[in-house]
């Protein structure tokens, strides 16, 4: 399924203290790369 730009629910931000990728709208929603070597994230992303 392709990424909806306009989706509150798709809005990520990397958190420079943390090193994680995580929402913007749903706090403590982080993308989990499921303990592979690297993530895959295909998205369109945007520093805040």
């Amino acid at each position: 399924m392709p990424c909806n730009q306009n989706s509150v629910n798709q809005v990520f931000k990397d958190n420079i203290k943390t090193g994680e990728i995580e929402s913007v709208n749903k706090p403590g929603m982080r993308i989990d790369d499921g303990g592979a070597v690297s993530a895959a994230i295909n998205t369109t992303m945007s520093r805040l």
